[in-house]
C-alpha cells in the first residue's frame, strides 16, 4: 500500500477515534447491569464517528482485476467508521473501513494508535 494511503488511513483512524472519544455518551448503568455488578464499572459511554479516507488523484483499485489503469474519479467517498465503548474499566473500539484489505504495516500503525488512545490490543 502506498505511503500516502498509510498516512491517510492512520490519520483518519486517529480522527475517528478522537471523534468517538469526544462524542462519548453516557448510557445508564441498568443497560449493562450484569457487567456493572460483576466489576463495579461506571456507566457505559458510547462514541460514534466517521471520517472521509478517500484518496485524492488516480489510484490503483483493489478488486478490479480487469481494470488496466488507475481510477478516474470518485463515485462514492470512502469512509472509516468507529464505535467506541467505555465503562471506565474497559475501553473497546470497533473500526470499519470501506476497503478490501489493510496491510500488515497499516495494521501495526493502527494498533499503535489504539494503544496511544488507551484501547488495549485484541487477543
Amino acid at each position: 500500500m502506498p505511503a500516502q494511503m498509510t498516512s491517510r488511513l492512520c490519520g483518519a483512524w486517529l480522527a475517528v477515534v478522537a471523534g468517538c472519544a469526544a462524542a462519548l455518551l453516557e448510557v445508564p448503568a441498568r443497560v449493562c447491569q450484569a457487567e456493572t455488578a460483576r466489576i463495579a464499572a461506571g456507566p457505559l459511554r458510547v462514541g460514534i464517528a466517521t471520517a472521509d479516507i478517500t484518496l485524492q488523484g488516480p489510484v490503483a483499485m483493489a478488486g478490479f482485476g480487469f481494470r488496466k489503469k488507475p481510477s478516474e474519479g470518485v463515485v462514492k467517498p470512502l469512509t472509516a467508521s468507529c464505535v467506541l465503548l467505555d465503562n471506565t474499566v474497559t475501553r473497546v473500539a470497533m473500526v470499519a473501513f470501506d476497503l478490501c484489505y489493510i496491510g500488515q504495516t497499516q495494521l501495526a500503525d493502527l494498533r499503535a494508535a489504539a494503544q496511544k488512545a488507551k484501547i488495549p490490543p485484541s487477543t
